[in-house]
């Protein structure tokens, strides 16, 4: 029932939406971010770091309908929620890559620690669709102690007049490591 009432939202919003078309290396917006070096578990260490994960997550900017030419622009927000009860985890690294695989920016200059049971959000705005429709988050974490693995997924919206858009990517694990993985090599 969810699905029919997503795809009967979803097909109001094409008919009722004007077909955006724009250059990617267009955007205007105000992204005032530093364009650093990634921080990666290779550069930077954690003192007495335990665990940590490089997880996927896949992200849209704009989708297509209709056909090729046919666009719509997508707000995504990326949520990264420490999921511990007492401990603290450490992001290390938040890079957003194009559908060509190009680093497009960084969000962090330092490590940031998520307290337990808190959350951290990345934007990428509307007019920005510089990532396209094949863009990701590379997201790299670590912790102090053994740990729940946070939930670190995407949430892409837009809306028009009385009508709108969402749906949710969920990141994957593809590289995890650990104290004791780490000593075997």
């Amino acid at each position: 029932m969810r699905a029919i009432l997503l795809v009967i939202i979803f097909a109001t919003l094409l008919t009722s939406c004007k077909t955006e078309q724009s250059n990617p290396t267009s955007y205007k917006g105000k992204v005032e971010l530093p364009q650093t070096q990634p921080l990666t578990q290779e550069k930077i260490e954690i003192k007495d770091a335990v665990m940590g994960e490089i997880i996927y997550v896949p992200v849209y900017s704009h989708i297509y309908f209709r056909n090729e030419s046919g666009t719509i622009n997508l707000t995504a927000t990326l949520s990264i929620r420490n999921t511990e009860f007492i401990s603290p985890i450490i992001i290390t690294s938040v890079s957003y890559y194009d559908s060509d695989g190009k680093l497009v920016r960084h969000y962090l200059t330092q490590p940031l620690e998520i307290p337990p049971m808190a959350s951290k959000e990345y934007i990428v705005e509307e007019e920005d669709i510089t990532g396209g429709v094949g863009a990701n988050f590379i997201v790299e974490w670590s912790a102090k102690a053994i740990v729940s693995e946070p939930v670190v997924e995407a949430v892409m919206v837009t809306a028009r007049s009385s009508q709108g858009i969402s749906f949710v990517s969920s990141g994957r694990v593809i590289k995890k490591w650990s104290k004791e993985t780490l000593n075997n090599k």
